[in-house]
């Protein structure tokens, strides 16, 4: 079992800012990876900028733009956008050029990290 990391602090240093909630049953939920951490698992309920330097969740990864997606709800789904990144992001290994809904099979990869749906929600539609 993934242990999961609160998210009081949630940048690579230990410092920062509250961007999220643990997962808990019946919400929309993603999970994180990245280098060097334990897998994050974030409850989605506004919008959040995944970057190196951004206003949400801070990540080290150098192969990341500093504001590289955005994941928020619509409809009951959790949607994921680049936000015209230099290197971009896949979503199953194909680019993502436009606002997708993420399906319990899909990985979004960008620079050495990813994000995907966790197996605790429910939401099993693609767009």
């Amino acid at each position: 079992m993934e242990e999961t990391t609160p998210l009081n602090s949630i940048d690579a240093n230990g410092s920062g800012h509250q961007t999220g909630t643990m997962i808990t049953e019946g919400k929309l939920a993603v999970i994180v990876r990245s280098p060097g951490r334990t897998p994050l698992h974030l409850g989605i309920s506004e919008p959040l900028e995944i970057g190196r330097e951004c206003t949400g969740l801070l990540l080290d990864d150098p192969l990341i733009s500093r504001r590289h997606l955005e994941l928020h709800l619509d409809g009951g789904r959790v949607m994921v956008s680049d936000l015209g990144t230099t290197n971009g992001s896949t979503i199953n290994g194909r680019p993502l050029t436009t606002a997708c809904a993420l399906g319990v099979v899909d990985v979004v990869a960008f620079g050495d990290s990813s994000v995907q749906l966790s197996h605790g929600t429910t939401d099993n539609s693609r767009a």
